[in-house]
C-alpha cells in the first residue's frame, strides 16, 4: 500500500468521491494533475484545508480522452494533529464544540504548539494543566476524528455501509481491529449479514472455520434480521429459526452446531439475541416491545365526566358537526367523548367512515380548552394529507419531530411537549419508531392513534397498530358507517 503526505485542495464532483490533494511527499509523475496536485478516490475523504493528511492506497490507471493517468484509490487515511499555533487556534474555535476565542487563547498560552499531543497522551486535565471540562472537550474531538478514520477504513477495506461501520466503531471502540482480527464474524453485532462477513473472511490470512460458533451465531442473527426487516416478524420460534439458519448456511453445517449456538442465546451469553418464552428476538426488538408495553400501561387512565358534563359535551359535538355540514353519528360522538376521558385511545375504520371529520371535532374541543396539539404521520405525504383534510397545520412527520436523520439515527432526541398528540396512518409504524415516539411524549399528554389496520403495513418489523387493537387493552372506537351530510 502506497503512502502520500498531502493537504486537501478541492472536490472534483458534488458527491466528494473524487477529490484533489497537494502532495507533500513524492508521487509518480503520471499522478500529477498540475504542479504537485493529484487525484484521490474514496467516499468521505478528509477535506480540511488546515490539516496535513496521510493517504494510504493503491495507484490505479485512469484513461480520459485517450490520456492515461494515475489516481490514488484510498483505503485508509490519517489526519495529523497540527503544531502550528495559527492552525491549532482555528481548529479550536471552529471545530471543537464549547471552545471560543478566549478559551482558545488560554489553552494555547498553557500548552502551546504541543496542545493536541499532550491532551492525547494525558489521562486528565490536571495532568496537562487545563480544566477537566476543556480536557473532556478536546479529548472528545480527538476521539471523534480517530473514529472517522476507522469508519472510512472499514468502508474501504470491508465494504461495509457507513451505518454498519459507525456501529462497528461504537461497539468495539479502540480495540476494534484487534477484536476483528480475532474473529471477524463478530461483525454480526453491527448488523452485518453472514454473506458479507464470509466474503471478508475469505480475504484474511487467518480464516475462521465454517463451523465456528460465532459464525453460526452470525447466521442466526442474519436470519432474525431478514425475518424482521423483510417479512415483519419480531421473533421466530426455534424450529423455524433452525430451518432458516440451515438454509442460509447452505445445509453444509450439521444441525447440532446450530442447536449449540442457540443454547448460548438461551443462556444469555449473546447480548444481540434474546430468548424468551421459546421465542428468539433481536434484543433491540424485544426491548422495544417491553418499552411500548410499559408506556401503554402507564398511559391507560380514565378521567370521569359526570352526566351534566357528558350531556353538555354531546350537544357541543353535535352543534360543531352541523357547522361543518354533517350530523355526527353515535360512534363519532363516543370517540370525541373518549378523547376527553382517555389518555391513550385508538380511532380506526375503513376509508370513508369519517375518521377525518371525527378528528376535526376532537381538535375543536381541545382548542376550546386551549390545549396545545400536534398532528403526526409516518411519511411526508401522509402528514401533508392530514393537514389538508383537517385544516390543522401544526404537524409533520414523526421522524422530523423526534430528531431523526439519515440511517434512522438521531441527530437530537427531541421530546414532544404538546398536550395532545394525534398520529395518523398508524398501520405504517414499526415497533422501533413507535417505541421512540411513545417514549418522547410527555407523561400527562393525550395520545390519539388513528388509522386502518388493513391499510399499508410497516416496512420495518412488527405490526404495532394491529397488535394494540387486538390486545383489547386500549380504548378503541371503530367507525363503520357513512356520514349523513346536511
Amino acid at each position: 500500500m502506497e503512502k502520500v503526505l498531502c493537504t486537501f485542495h478541492r472536490k472534483v464532483d458534488a458527491s466528494g468521491y473524487i477529490s484533489r490533494y497537494r502532495a507533500l511527499s513524492e508521487i509518480p509523475e503520471k499522478a500529477v494533475w498540475k504542479e504537485t496536485i493529484f487525484t484521490a478516490l474514496g467516499n468521505d475523504l478528509p477535506q480540511k484545508k488546515n490539516r496535513t493528511i496521510k493517504l494510504y492506497g493503491e495507484w490505479k490507471e485512469n484513461v480520459y480522452k485517450g490520456k492515461t493517468s494515475l489516481q490514488l484509490d484510498v483505503q485508509q487515511y490519517e489526519l495529523l494533529l497540527p503544531t502550528d499555533l495559527t492552525d491549532i487556534r482555528e481548529i479550536l474555535v471552529k471545530e471543537v464544540p464549547g471552545i471560543g476565542n478566549i478559551q482558545a487563547d488560554i489553552l494555547l498560552e498553557t500548552l502551546g504548539s504541543e496542545l493536541f499531543q499532550r491532551v492525547k497522551t494525558a489521562k486528565s486535565g490536571q495532568e496537562c494543566g487545563i480544566s477537566d471540562k476543556n480536557f473532556a472537550m478536546l479529548s472528545a474531538f480527538i476521539k471523534r476524528e480517530e473514529q472517522e478514520e476507522r469508519i472510512f477504513q472499514l468502508v474501504a477495506d470491508f465494504k461495509l455501509s457507513k451505518g454498519q461501520a459507525k456501529r462497528t466503531v461504537k461497539i468495539f471502540g479502540d480495540d476494534l481491529m484487534e477484536t476483528l482480527q480475532e474473529n471477524v464474524y463478530l461483525l454480526y453485532q453491527a448488523d452485518v449479514d453472514l454473506k458479507l462477513i464470509d466474503q471478508i473472511n475469505d480475504t484474511l490470512e487467518y480464516k475462521i472455520e465454517p463451523t465456528d460458533r460465532i459464525r453460526i451465531i452470525a447466521a442466526i442473527a442474519t436470519v432474525l434480521r431478514k425475518e424482521s426487516y423483510q417479512n415483519g416478524h419480531v421473533y421466530l420460534l426455534e424450529d423455524d429459526l433452525i430451518d432458516a439458519t440451515k438454509k442460509i448456511l447452505g445445509y453444509k453445517i450439521e444441525e447440532a452446531y446450530i442447536v449449540f449456538a442457540l443454547d448460548a442465546c438461551k443462556s444469555c451469553d449473546i447480548n444481540y439475541i434474546t430468548w424468551k418464552d421459546d421465542k428468539y428476538y433481536l434484543t433491540k426488538l424485544y426491548d422495544a416491545e417491553q418499552i411500548i408495553v410499559n408506556q401503554v400501561i402507564k398511559r391507560i387512565h380514565k378521567k370521569i365526566l359526570d352526566d351534566p358534563q357528558v350531556h353538555e359535551l354531546e350537544e357541543r359535538i353535535t352543534e360543531n358537526g352541523k357547522k361543518e355540514g354533517f350530523i355526527p353519528d353515535t360512534k363519532q360522538i363516543e370517540a370525541v367523548l373518549m378523547s376527553q376521558q382517555q389518555q391513550l385511545m385508538i380511532l380506526t375504520g375503513g376509508p370513508g367512515t369519517g375518521k377525518t371529520w371525527t378528528l376535526k371535532l376532537m381538535i375543536q374541543e381541545f382548542e376550546r380548552q386551549n390545549k396545545s396539539i400536534l398532528m403526526l404521520a409516518p411519511t411526508g405525504n401522509a402528514a401533508k394529507r392530514m393537514k389538508e383534510s383537517t385544516g390543522f397545520l401544526n404537524g409533520g412527520t414523526i421522524h422530523h419531530h423526534l430528531g431523526y436523520f439519515i440511517d434512522d439515527e438521531f441527530v437530537a432526541r427531541k421530546k414532544l411537549s404538546e398536550d395532545v398528540i394525534i398520529v395518523d396512518e398508524n398501520s405504517m409504524i414499526d415497533v422501533l419508531l413507535f417505541r421512540d415516539f411513545i417514549s418522547a411524549v410527555k407523561p400527562n399528554a393525550t395520545i390519539i392513534l388513528v388509522g386502518d389496520k388493513d391499510q399499508l403495513e410497516p416496512i420495518g418489523p412488527g405490526k404495532v397498530f394491529t397488535d394494540l387493537i387486538e390486545s383489547n387493552v386500549i380504548p378503541t372506537i371503530v367507525l363503520d358507517l357513512s356520514l349523513i351530510h346536511i
